[in-house]
């Protein structure tokens, strides 16, 4: 099993998917206020470090015992026309895509968090107390939820020639392999579902010319590549099915494309799990195993975090815009 560290967890198509979010027209003001996560009022001091474009240090506004962090922008860069065509801009993007992470995170180690979106602009100050004010019991019930809790993600790839060897390997009595697959439910499933075919395939093949032969291996082939990529979609609910008891919550996000991923084999699981702190050694010990149990038959497990709980706080601040 794979773990990746945070640098490759914000990837293109990851920033493609964020929505501008302003909480109020920007025109006529020459700073914004930027900000990156609520939480509880604190007994330590925030370590001191530059804003989302190494500019002005980050602070806080404060409302009752919750706090918001923030830092100033420039809005010749960061108003609404400029962010629409900068979003497209992967340069731009992706440095400070990963700073904000950065900056939430440096929180995230004193207490918990409800991370904001990326690119959240306010006109000003009083703007980010009045949304504190108003959705003051909301945040502070999602803060006392999320204590004490990390978030983890899980990437699953899925090779469909490593699957097609492994029903075969099923189907064939002689296949020494039989007996370990059978941990794996939907892939012996899909073998006995094919076995009629495929030994129907191999008789015909017993006793074929030369000629013949090749067109009959290619046909089973085929019918072996058909079911695998057939059943990708219930191996890849077999495995969520597995993980969500391990969790408090989970998420099933977007699947990402290859040219996203930069891997040659398919994603066919993409998963956001929330843990208590406690469980999580437990919890990678168990990741572990099915990793092991499962990257036989062609599937590689990457495992990253802990990570801001996004998948788990209604689109943050988003949600309330």
């Amino acid at each position: 099993m794979e773990k990746v560290g945070r640098k490759q967890k914000i990837t293109h198509e990851d920033t493609t998917r964020v929505q501008l979010a302003t909480s109020h027209p920007l025109d006529g003001a020459r700073n914004g206020v930027y900000a990156y996560c609520i939480f509880y009022g604190r007994e330590y001091a925030i370590p001191l470090r530059k804003g989302i474009d190494n500019g002005e240090n980050i602070s806080s506004v404060k409302y009752e015992d919750i706090e918001a962090l923030i830092s100033h922008v420039s809005l010749s860069e960061y108003n609404e026309e400029s962010l629409k065509e900068k979003l497209e801009d992967v340069g731009w993007i992706v440095p400070r895509a990963q700073a904000h992470e950065r900056i939430i995170e440096s929180v995230m180690e004193f207490c918990a968090v409800i991370p904001i979106k990326f690119c959240t602009i306010f006109k000003d100050e009083s703007k980010v107390s009045e949304t504190l004010r108003q959705n003051y019991e909301a945040f502070k019930s999602l803060l006392d939820y999320l204590a004490d809790k990390q978030e983890w993600g899980i990437k699953i790839y899925v090779d469909c020639s490593k699957i097609s060897q492994v029903l075969s390997a099923e189907i064939s009595s002689e296949a020494p392999q039989v007996q370990s697959t059978r941990s794996v439910e939907t892939l012996s499933r899909a073998a006995e579902g094919s076995s009629a075919k495929i030994r129907e395939l191999d008789e015909q093949l017993s006793v074929a010319s030369e000629g013949a032969a090749y067109f009959l291996r290619k046909k089973r082939d085929d019918v072996l590549k058909e079911r695998s990529e057939e059943i990708v979609p219930a191996l890849a609910e077999e495995i969520y099915e597995k993980l969500q008891p391990w969790a408090v919550d989970s998420r099933r996000n977007q699947l990402l494309s290859r040219s996203s991923t930069g891997r040659s084999n398919d994603m066919m699981l993409n998963v956001a799990l929330l843990l208590t702190t406690s469980a999580v050694a437990d919890f990678k010990m168990k990741i572990d195993r099915l990793a092991a149990g499962y990257g036989s038959k062609g599937f590689l497990f990457e495992l990253s975090g802990p990570w801001p709980p996004h998948n788990f706080c209604g689109g943050g601040m988003g949600a309330v815009h």
